[in-house]
This record gives C-alpha cells, sequence and structure tokens, in this order.
C-alpha cells in the first residue's frame, strides 16, 4: 500500500515536464508556412518540417502559399521570406481555409 504514493509521484515526475515539449512542437508542412508572433509582435517564420515554439509566449499562424503568394514556387526563399514578413506585419495574412 505504500508503493502507491510513490508512484503516483513518480508518474508526475515523468508527466509534468513531458507537456510543455508536446505543446511546443509544430509540423509545418510543404505548402504552408508558419508565422510566429511573439508577444505579438512578428519574430520568424517556420520551414516546412519540425519546428520548436515557445508555448504561451509564441502565436503561430499558418499560412497557406497558394493562397497567400500566387507562383510562390518560382520565388527563391529569401523573396518569400520577405513577402510573407510584408504580410505579417501589414496585418494582410490571409486567413485559413477550413
Amino acid at each position: 500500500m505504500d508503493s502507491l504514493p510513490v508512484t503516483l509521484i513518480l508518474l508526475l515526475l515523468l508527466l509534468v515536464p513531458t507537456i510543455p515539449i508536446v505543446l511546443s512542437l509544430r509540423i509545418v508542412p510543404e505548402a504552408q508556412r508558419c508565422v510566429v508572433f511573439r508577444l505579438g509582435r512578428f519574430h520568424r517564420i517556420l520551414q516546412p518540417g519540425l519546428r520548436w515554439v515557445l508555448p504561451g509566449t509564441d502565436h503561430v499562424r499558418r499560412v497557406e502559399l497558394n493562397i497567400a503568394v500566387p507562383g510562390w514556387q518560382s520565388l527563391p526563399e529569401p523573396e518569400l521570406q520577405s513577402r510573407l514578413q510584408h504580410l505579417a506585419e501589414t496585418g494582410q495574412l490571409p486567413l485559413p481555409t477550413a
């Protein structure tokens, strides 16, 4: 009977640190980019793949490139980054479609 509280405490000590880790992971698909706002201001653009953000501090907004930047496949990456940054800073990012 004495091992039950110890087991519960160990389980909590293992689970509690994993929650922020799971909440901070984002998967960005190929035809999307994610614009990160830190404390309400533009911070960076997430490239495709598995990415980390700060939970509670960063707000991530998905951008569908086919809608936001037509012809994005032919643009070099720095040009695409600057266009997305301009859209984010001027508040003209299109809403994601469901």
